[in-house]
């Protein structure tokens, strides 16, 4: 069996010992900005700067978020080049690995402890959404009354959240890799799907732009992002740490096979046949996604790593199955086996298992950018909800106009919200995970590679409109292509996290969860109790 300390050190050594940046929260950056030789050419070149007018404000907001790395929730932060900013340019090290560790522990054991609080008081709202609902929240109130304390404990969780937004993706990976286990749907089934998802795609871009568009002022040149492209920057994981898991996940799982295969010398090598199975399967999800991250762009946007670290853990299910005797189909469900005994857990059950704490980190992110959505509030907050239910509402109604089997109407109502509360509507909805993810991860795959252009012909220019049009239609892989436009960039990051919590906060609420189940499958369908 994989154990999470193991996978704890292995994505803690991967941020520590890979590319620094994504750790360096504001904290480092004060202290190089701040340090005694940048600080006297800085204070001696500028006078000390008068209140910015209020229409300067986005203008602003870009050149903060430019000096202030910015992590990616929902998102898939592997697809953002890492850039050095001046700030991090003159170190190489990121937190220390025991600060990392700490942190991440520290969110992970929240998580654990709000879930079985919420199991005990028979509450079904999902327990790292509204940890993280109440983390922002006391944040921003202890910020106005002690802001020292505010930003010493933002500054103690930003590694364990970084940690958790750089390997993201990997943790919605397993209801992937189980997706042989669902019925395939029909050639005509999977034509209406795909229209469902380009066309809802395209519609919840426009039309959130529109709403938005309507609510801002008319925006200044100054405050247009430029378009220029990215630079090509070093990968997010080098290539000794991604051999390191190739290897680890090769010889693992050489020792599963000499184990189960019947033919093993001990009776030790066979009690560790399965635990290196799991391994195995562990280490080889780790680096198809590590390594997928280093192909060239062009490659990426094709496959993306989240689809490559499936194809390989399928790949090595079935090798290691047809090692010691088993069908493909039983390695996979001992990958992820849905099970609460810690005996069972397979290797997909520890990845799974953090996506609550993902969840939870977002309020970290989100107080990061606290004055993105308290200056635009109007527009933030109105795109969100709008995204959120006209998306939920809208998938419901074409999917049954479209006649779609029931398993994918449930599943495709959740296609634009990010990862890990999409799965917390597949549980309060009674809909498939693995069918589910998929189609978020196609819905994603479409806003990365066609939102920006289908809003440059759409004629938005404004970034507010454009970060939280393409944030909200298209989630985190759809805001890592935005990562050429700064402002654009936040605003995307911010409605990525809105939209979802508004999309799982609507279906939270009963009355609101029947009247959607009943648009999509029908007057006379049951309605799934909420778990």
């Amino acid at each position: 069996m994989a154990r999470p300390s193991l996978l704890i050190v292995l994505l803690a050594v991967s941020c520590h010992r890979t590319s620094g940046f994504a750790l360096r929260g504001p904290v480092h950056a004060r202290r190089c900005l701040t340090s005694a030789p940048f600080a006297r050419r800085t204070l001696c070149a500028t006078p000390r700067p008068r209140a910015a007018p209020t229409s300067t404000r986005r203008l602003i907001a870009k050149h903060r978020l430019s000096s202030v790395p910015v992590e990616l929730s929902a998102a898939e932060a592997t697809d953002v080049p890492q850039a050095p900013t001046p700030a991090t340019a003159s170190s190489s090290s990121g937190p220390s690995l025991l600060a990392t560790g700490t942190s991440f522990t520290a969110i992970v054991v929240a998580d654990f402890v709000l879930r079985r609080a919420f199991v005990r008081a028979g509450i079904a709202f999902p327990p790292s959404l509204a940890g993280m609902v109440v983390l922002f929240a006391g944040l921003v109130v202890l910020e106005r009354a002690a802001p020292k304390s505010a930003e010493d404990i933002v500054s103690s969780l930003e590694p364990g959240a970084a940690l958790l937004a750089r390997w993201l993706p990997v943790f919605f990976a397993p209801s992937l890799v189980v997706l042989p286990l669902s019925p395939p749907p029909s050639s005509v089934n999977a034509l209406k799907l795909l229209l469902l998802v380009c066309g809802g795609w395209f519609v919840s871009l426009s039309s959130t732009a529109a709403v938005v568009g309507a609510l801002s002022p008319p925006a200044d040149a100054s405050t247009t992002d430029s378009a220029a492209p990215p630079k090509t920057l070093a990968p997010v994981f080098r290539g000794p740490f991604v051999r390191g898991l190739g290897a680890g996940a090769v010889v693992s799982g050489v020792l599963a096979v000499a184990g189960g295969s019947g033919q093993a010398p001990g009776a030790l090598l066979t009690k560790l046949s399965k635990p290196a199975a799991q391994l195995s399967l562990l280490l080889a999800t780790l680096f198809g996604f590590s390594a997928g991250t280093r192909m060239p762009r062009r490659v990426s946007k094709a496959v993306h790593p989240v689809v490559m670290c499936s194809a390989v853990a399928m790949g090595t299910a079935a090798a290691i199955g047809k090692g010691v005797g088993l069908g493909f189909a039983d390695m996979l469900r001992s990958y992820l086996t849905r099970s609460r005994c810690p005996v069972h857990l397979g290797a997909g059950d520890v990845l799974l298992g953090l996506l609550g704490p993902s969840v939870l980190s977002f309020a970290v992110q989100m107080y990061r950018r606290r004055n993105l959505i308290f200056e635009d509030a109007k527009q933030v907050a109105a795109g969100s909800v709008f995204c959120a239910s006209s998306g939920l509402f809208g998938t419901a109604l074409v999917s049954r106009l479209l006649g779609l089997p029931t398993t994918l109407r449930l599943a495709a109502l959740s296609r634009n919200i990010t990862s890990p509360l999409a799965m917390a509507i597949c549980s309060l909805i009674g809909a498939d995970p693995s069918l589910a993810i998929a189609i978020v991860v196609l819905t994603g795959v479409i806003g990365a590679n066609f939102g920006a252009t289908a809003l440059d012909a759409l004629g938005v220019k404004d970034p507010a409109a454009r970060g939280l049009a393409q944030g909200g239609s298209a989630h985190g892989l759809g805001t890592a292509a935005m990562v050429n436009e700064p402002t654009a960039f936040a605003f995307s990051a911010v409605s990525m996290a809105l939209t979802a919590t508004a999309s799982t906060v609507l279906v939270s609420i009963p009355s609101v969860r029947t009247a959607l189940v009943r648009l999509a499958l029908g007057a006379a369908a049951g309605v799934p109790a909420a778990p």
